[in-house]
């Protein structure tokens, strides 16, 4: 399903950029302007142009999708974008195994 789909995109852009800033800070990267961390909070600054080009979806289910999530209290509009708000919630829509053992720490 679509919310399958952007769910598991969402988990998979926040362990790659949480591995990733372990070599380079989010908060001091000017090329991860999308990206902001602040302690456990993750959140995304992303069109839903790119999510649905990359998704092969319409801008408008990534729209209709993002709403369902938003309703379901697993994710939530904030200033710098998309804010994670249930992790757990977000594993199980998208029925969430991780990348790899080696990869993903949490």
């Amino acid at each position: 399903s679509a919310s399958q789909r952007i769910a598991h995109f969402l988990l998979e852009i926040r362990v790659r950029a949480l591995a990733s800033s372990k070599l380079h800070p989010l908060e001091h990267s000017a090329a991860n302007r999308c990206l902001f961390t602040h302690g456990d909070e993750f959140s995304l600054n992303l069109p839903q142009a790119v999510i649905a080009d990359t998704l092969g979806l319409s801008i408008v289910h990534v729209s209709r999708t993002l709403s369902k999530l938003k309703d379901d209290g697993l994710v939530e509009d904030s200033p710098e974008g998309l804010r994670y708000c249930n992790l757990d919630g977000l594993k199980a829509v998208a029925q969430w195994e991780g990348l790899a053992p080696w990869f993903e720490a949490s």
